[in-house]
């Protein structure tokens, strides 16, 4: 129904027609502006380095994909975050994974599984740590994410 319609119908006084017009129009679009609302945008697009760029920096948010080598056992001082080692093609040493389970759903690993992360590294003597992989609840620091077969988790 196109807008001069509803201008007759509203000059009419003819609400109730108006109103069921107006609700039917919002329903038929409804699946898209859903759809958006549900849909958690990052802060940071991940065009960050990849397994393939071995001189990861400090602090950055970095992409990886790798095999998991050991599960450790779950931190439990302040957040709780859920400990794997993972080994990541074209790096020298195996990096920590450290996934805060206050915020994000515990990943069901096993070992020998295959990941893809995008978090933030941390550089040491052992080989790294990769943390930040969830969302940020704030929304200050760009949400990180893990893929374990074909789901996401953040």
């Amino acid at each position: 129904m196109n807008t001069r319609r509803l201008i007759v119908l509203f000059k009419k006084k003819k609400w109730p027609a108006v109103f069921v017009v107006v609700i039917a129009g919002l329903l038929k679009a409804a699946p898209d502006w859903l759809e958006k609302a549900n849909t958690r945008l990052p802060v940071q697009q991940p065009t960050a380095p990849t397994n393939k760029n071995a001189h990861w920096k400090d602090g950055q948010m970095v992409l990886a994909s790798g095999t998991v080598l050991k599960i450790l056992a779950t931190d439990e001082k302040g957040s709780r975050h859920q400990r794997w080692l993972m080994r990541i093609p074209y790096r020298k040493k195996t990096v920590l994974v450290a996934h805060n389970i206050d915020i994000a759903p515990v990943v069901p690993l096993k070992v020998g599984d295959q990941l893809q992360i995008y978090g933030q590294f941390e550089a040491n003597s052992k080989g790294g740590l990769l943390h930040w992989t969830h969302h940020d609840p704030q929304g200050r620091h760009p949400d990180g994410w893990i893929r374990h077969l074909g789901k996401t988790y953040h």
